[in-house]
């Protein structure tokens, strides 16, 4: 119970302040509306109460993956979270694109008969918060925070980043044949792939933040790299002085490489419009009491745009709220753009006790046509 207290707080500082600004490049919305009638998708299992993070990633032929954090897990049906497991990582499938109409279902693990990580624990004492993932070929690569206990006032730091491959995304995920990937931690704090995993070419490219500070930094590998199974010597995108930005390898960096942006979040996402050609970044903005935020680029690279607030979430105005893990889901049907949040309590007690909160909500986006 503890630790998922010191969750709560940990996931306040995550969340980085920014300026918001006005963005005359930006997409112009025309609406951002609850939809309520996609949030059952995530309460119709009656074991799995609950659960954060929340990325998705289209595997096709109508199945989504969704790799949530910290997660309710009860024993049984027709118990509450008072009895519930708190396990680090849980999955799900969707099946359907339409997140009002489509089917979920959940997968966790299991250690000594009880609910667990379905990415497991490591021995040494680590664990896994799922960053995002991607569909190469036919390989899953789903990438992960480290984190372990510390004597600090929270009680654990994150340390570093580890990715798993897994061989048979198609089947289900019970019988999911994984393996850890080769990986290669770096001096900066940055998280590598904490935000989105994208192919661009024969590239994979891992937008990472960094912690603390949330700045958001680009990493690559060539796509047959990674189906190799190796993560190690990624290059970082950077710009040097006034010099056009280029991306150097790690083992040939002579300096802390620069963000494409600072004032992100250790959760959010990126995804490539093709209709406005341009690229779209989405997060939460503020402390406990935040909004939905958007910023934008013509390049990946940038240069971005301020951060634009799109949505205050009902929810900020509870002080005993906190509101995170802001992000888009491009492979949703039903809007222009289909965007989740999620709203925690900076109270354990009243975690347990109010089931209406800590599952992501939908949002639907409406953009202005010209």
């Amino acid at each position: 119970m503890k630790s998922m207290v010191q969750h709560l707080v940990w996931l306040c500082l995550l969340l980085g302040w920014s300026v918001a600004g006005a963005d005359p490049l930006a997409p112009q919305i025309e609406s951002v509306e609850a939809w309520p009638q996609a949030d059952l998708l995530f309460r119709r299992d009656p074991r799995w109460l609950g659960g954060d993070g929340a990325y998705s990633l289209d595997l096709g032929g109508g199945r989504v993956l969704w790799l949530f954090g910290d997660s309710f897990v009860v024993p049984r049906a027709g118990v509450g979270r008072a009895q519930a497991a708190i396990v680090r990582n849980s999955v799900a499938i969707q099946q359907g694109y339409d997140p009002s109409t489509a089917s979920l279902t959940f997968g966790w693990g299991a250690k000594g008969g009880e609910p667990a990580s379905f990415f497991p624990d490591r021995e040494d004492g680590v664990f896994y918060w799922p960053g995002h993932a991607i569909l190469l070929d036919r390989t899953l690569l789903v990438f992960l925070m480290k984190v372990r206990s510390a004597k600090n006032e929270l009680g654990f730091e994150t340390c570093g980043w580890d990715a798993m491959a897994i061989s048979n995304p198609a089947d289900p995920p019970e019988q999911w044949r994984m393996r850890l990937m080769e990986c290669e931690q770096n001096d900066f704090g940055v998280l590598v792939g904490s935000a989105t995993i994208m192919r661009q070419g024969e590239d994979l490219y891992a937008l990472s933040a960094q912690e603390p500070g949330h700045s958001i930094y680009a990493v690559r590998w060539p796509v047959a790299q990674a189906l190799a199974g190796n993560l190690t010597d990624p290059s970082w995108w950077s710009v040097v002085q006034d010099q056009p930005g280029k991306w150097v390898p790690q083992s040939q960096l002579s300096a802390k490489p620069s963000p494409l942006f600072t004032g992100g979040a250790v959760e959010l996402t990126v995804h490539r419009d093709p209709r406005l050609q341009r690229w779209i970044s989405i997060q939460t903005e503020g402390f406990g009491a935040a909004d939905l935020a958007m910023r934008s680029a013509a390049e990946l690279t940038g240069p971005w745009t301020p951060l634009q607030k799109i949505y205050h979430p009902p929810e900020s105005n509870d002080k005993r709220l906190m509101i995170y893990a802001g992000k888009c889901h491009p492979e949703q049907l039903g809007a222009d753009w289909v965007l989740t949040y999620v709203a925690n309590s900076f109270s354990f007690e009243h975690l347990l006790a109010t089931p209406e909160i800590y599952y992501p909500h939908f949002l639907r986006v409406r953009l202005k046509r010209p």
